[in-house]
């Protein structure tokens, strides 16, 4: 009986218990790579007051231009990033610049300070920025002169 066992039964229980230890260890991941998660969001709709693409009769700007910024579609679930720059229109560099970093309100209201007098052309560009996607993306301009 013992040579029975020394020669078939215990090779055999080897076997199996060395088949089964290999078969529960993990071949360390699927090589599948993970999809990126897609942000399925609204395209930022906004208006402004004053409003993109205008050209505004020069006036006394004593005070600054007040600027409304209106988010009109779904905010973003992780808000916006919202920059409004401003530059005499033969300059490239801006005379005011206000960054809001994460804005979650629909109406944003500014003020464009520091203008320069006697009527010289200025642009005022608003751009946004979707926080939670960052390719959903707005910009525009509108030009104004302080006398």
């Amino acid at each position: 009986m013992r040579s029975f066992f020394s020669k078939w039964l215990m090779p055999i229980c080897t076997i199996i218990l060395f088949t089964a230890v290999l078969s529960s260890c993990s071949k360390g991941g699927d090589d599948t790579p993970t999809p990126p998660v897609v942000v399925n969001e609204a395209d930022l709709i906004v208006t402004t007051t004053p409003t993109i693409n205008s050209i505004l009769t020069p006036a006394a700007l004593g005070s600054g231009l007040p600027v409304a910024v209106n988010i009109s579609s779904v905010m973003p679930s992780g808000g916006v990033k919202i920059d409004v720059t401003a530059r005499l229109e033969t300059a490239s560099n801006n005379f005011f610049t206000t960054s809001v970093a994460k804005s979650t309100t629909a109406a944003n209201s500014f003020t464009i300070t520091s203008i320069p007098t006697g009527g010289q052309a200025c642009v005022c560009t608003v751009a946004i920025t979707s926080l939670s996607k960052a390719t959903n993306t707005w910009s525009g301009t509108f030009k104004f002169a302080n006398k």
